[in-house]
């Protein structure tokens, strides 16, 4: 019996390889038994990589690796199920999946220096949103908002377009402390009704003034 084999019956053995080489899902690994092709087991979750040390079962069908025992040159560490791979290296996990579904009973929490999401489209669907910064930033070419109701409250308010345009139906109610307006070229108004009215005192200035 070789040194190398754990055990060995008329039909299966059990042998300590190396990893030489690799095609698809076939894998050549090397015994002191000699050189055969295996495929993964089923159960052999970490995927196996050139010159690794792999736990193999032949026997009259083919050939099988159970199981990696040790990495020969890659720190990088892959874990497949059903088509997805979860991977490791120096402390950096990735996770490679077709779809990703994540559901929990009560509560998930996220701590991080930086996040960053890179996506075609993204929805999300909340009945309640509260979010907390001490700066935001939104950069798009295109922005819609749609809502019943919009309530803005801050300190202050600075506006810079090149163009505004404002369409109400109804009602269009403002308040101020104090107004002014500056307009460089022109100003035109136009109502059915117009009415101004000053509790105390008016001032009409210009170099001319038509009425009429």
């Amino acid at each position: 019996m070789n040194s190398e084999a754990l055990f060995s019956r008329r039909d299966s053995s059990l042998l300590k390889a190396e990893v030489i080489g690799c095609s698809g899902e076939d894998y050549m690994v090397k015994s002191e038994a000699g050189s055969l092709v295996a495929r993964r087991a089923a159960g052999c979750l970490l995927r196996p990589e050139i010159g690794d040390t792999v736990l193999t079962v032949s026997f009259g069908q083919g050939a099988y690796i159970l199981s990696v025992l040790d990495r020969g040159g890659s720190d990088t560490e892959f874990l497949e199920i059903g088509g997805a791979s979860l991977g490791g290296q120096e402390g950096r996990l990735t996770l490679k999946a077709r779809d990703l579904e994540v559901e929990l009973q009560d509560r998930a929490a996220l701590s991080s220096a930086a996040i960053e999401a890179k996506t075609d489209s993204a929805k999300l669907y909340m009945r309640r949103i509260c979010l907390f910064s001490r700066r935001a930033m939104l950069n798009s070419d295109r922005i819609t908002l749609l809502g019943r109701l919009c309530h803005i409250f801050a300190g202050s308010l600075i506006q810079r377009l090149k163009q505004c345009r404002s369409i109400v139906e109804g009602l269009d109610f403002r308040k101020a402390g104090r107004s002014r307006l500056t307009v460089k070229e022109a100003l035109f108004i136009k109502a059915k009704r117009s009415t101004i009215k000053a509790e105390d005192r008016m001032k009409v200035d210009g170099r001319k003034i038509d009425l009429g």
